[in-house]
């Protein structure tokens, strides 16, 4: 499901990084298509893009923004097309790390710096990633991840999903960076076009972050399927998880 065709000005309205995860090599064979989805902010979906993703087969709608995010954004488009929405804030304030940058006062944020901070967030709120993973599993048709700009707390929903199916490394990093095509519009959209140079990496999907959060996470805490195995999540889980989501590879002969 692609939001390319949609004919509207893009840069007021509609999904700017909306793409399906299918198609990713992992343990087994490779991810389906049409079965999990990453997004920027729904709100902004037009009408024609809310009907071709019901069309798609979308069921389930997991929200990771703030609830000050979700009051301050449009109405919300998917009231009465019978889609099961559920609001999981991974940054219950917000989806800035305001932290981050008071700590880096001085000095320039790297991308390393924003994927620690990504490795930070993941521990932090393994549980509520658990959830995250166990509603992509349990939903009837496809499912929508997504946040403000899609990039920072959908890919790091991404980067577990894919994780745990048994994708390679650089192919997590490669799907995060994958975002970067839609910052350009997304920075203008969110009022972010003349950002400082120090902290010019919050606003970008550079490879390096992602490598950094999935290094940390792997060297220092043993990797992303521990770290959300000790915050609950199930061997049945991962088995539906991978039952949905994953095309097995033919085997010839036999």
């Amino acid at each position: 499901m692609s939001a390319a065709a949609e004919p509207l000005d893009r840069t007021d309205r509609g999904l700017l990084n909306l793409r399906d995860l299918g198609g990713i090599p992992v343990t087994g064979g490779t991810t389906r298509h049409g079965t999990l989805l990453r997004s920027d902010d729904v709100s902004r979906a037009t009408p024609w893009e809310v009907d071709a993703l019901l069309r798609a087969g979308v069921t389930t709608v997991v929200d990771l923004r703030s609830p000050a995010e979700v009051a301050a954004a449009g109405p919300d488009p998917w009231l009465g097309t019978g889609v099961e929405q559920h609001r999981l804030p991974l940054l219950p304030r917000s989806g800035i790390p305001g932290g981050l940058v008071a700590r880096r006062a001085g000095g320039s944020v790297t991308p390393q710096d924003m994927g620690r901070w990504y490795a930070m967030v993941t521990l932090a709120d393994a549980p509520l990633l658990v959830g995250v993973l166990e509603l992509v599993a349990r939903a009837e048709g496809a499912a929508l991840v997504h946040c403000t700009a899609g990039k920072d707390r959908a890919g790091i929903v991404a980067a577990c999903v894919l994780t745990v199916l048994g994708a390679a490394r650089d192919d997590v990093v490669l799907d995060y960076a994958r975002s970067s095509v839609a910052l350009p519009a997304l920075r203008r959209r969110l009022g972010l076009v003349a950002v400082a140079a120090d902290v010019a990496v919050l606003v970008d999907a550079h490879p390096a972050t992602m490598e950094t959060m999935l290094a940390v996470l792997h060297d220092e805490h043993g990797g992303i399927d521990a770290v959300l195995s000790d915050a609950g999540l199930t061997p049945s889980t991962t088995a539906r998880l991978r039952a949905r989501l994953v095309l097995p590879t033919e085997r010839r002969g036999a």
